[in-house]
């Protein structure tokens, strides 16, 4: 951007495109992710491996997951069957590693969707000055020491999957905080929301507006390809699990992000 505030509306100047800054807080691995991600695979390999077979993809309820040996007998069930012989999950998305797992604080798609609307161009140094004023202002803000969350719940986020009438399935699943224990944390990531957000507006002039802050960890991704069916089931397996078996997370540094969308070219 040039001198001063203004947002540059001009596409003919050297540019980066229309921004898209976001942030997110690392998320600390420990055994409770560990073991929340491993159960997470085997309820994906059960419903992908029925819906490849053609079978049945409901699913898998608290009751199911009290029984100790369900995976085992629902291997039994499908085991040998010819639609299977060259199974491969990773067809159909991506599990992240624990290692790689964040809490959203603000979103990068945000200020895209805003800067696009008004045709604002970022320059390179624009996200450098938005990140420094950010911080900044979140120096003077006294927050929770080692903040931790308690996740309980699963829901869709991102891209709505073809196919199906739910609009909340979605091509990405993550998990909730959910619980009274949870108030302090949540309210930090609000307010390191709202101070994010109000120093991405000065350089917006205040076009890009104000939305409800719902922090989550976003684990697992799914191809647009995979049925909307078997994402549900596996939705809807995965909240059931998360609500039996709760996992707790230590939140690291607030790290920022952000990528430039390059502008469409102008047509001869």
């Amino acid at each position: 951007m040039g001198g001063g505030h203004n947002a540059r509306s001009s596409t003919r100047q050297p540019f980066e495109g229309y921004p898209a800054l976001g942030a997110f807080h690392d998320v600390v691995p420990n055994p409770q992710l560990d073991s929340f991600l491993y159960d997470f695979r085997r309820i994906s390999d059960y419903v992908l491996r029925r819906y490849a077979a053609d079978m049945a993809t409901n699913s898998i309820s608290e009751k199911d997951f009290q029984n100790s040996d369900f995976f085992a007998e629902a291997a039994e069930d499908i085991e040998g069957h010819p639609a299977l012989g060259d199974f491969d999950i990773r067809r159909y998305g991506k599990i992240f590693d624990a290692d790689a797992l964040g809490v959203s604080v603000v979103e990068m798609g945000q200020s895209a969707r805003a800067a696009r609307k008004i045709r604002a161009v970022w320059e390179n140094h624009d996200f450098g000055a938005v990140e420094q004023e950010a911080r900044n202002e979140l120096a003077k803000f006294t927050g929770v020491r080692n903040p931790n969350l308690r996740f309980s719940g699963v829901m869709g986020v991102g891209r709505r999957l073809p196919g199906i009438d739910r609009k909340d399935v979605r091509q990405k699943l993550a998990l909730l905080p959910s619980g009274a224990s949870n108030k302090d944390v949540v309210g930090l990531i609000e307010t390191e929301a709202s101070i994010i957000t109000a120093a991405i507006n000065k350089r917006l002039k205040q076009f890009m507006g104000s939305w409800d802050v719902i922090p989550h960890m976003t684990f697992a991704f799914f191809q647009q390809s995979t049925s909307g069916e078997a994402v549900e089931a596996i939705e809807e397996s995965a909240d059931n699990y998360s609500k039996l078996f709760p996992v707790g997370a230590q939140l690291g540094r607030l790290t920022f992000r952000h990528m430039a969308q390059r502008t469409e070219k102008p047509r001869r």
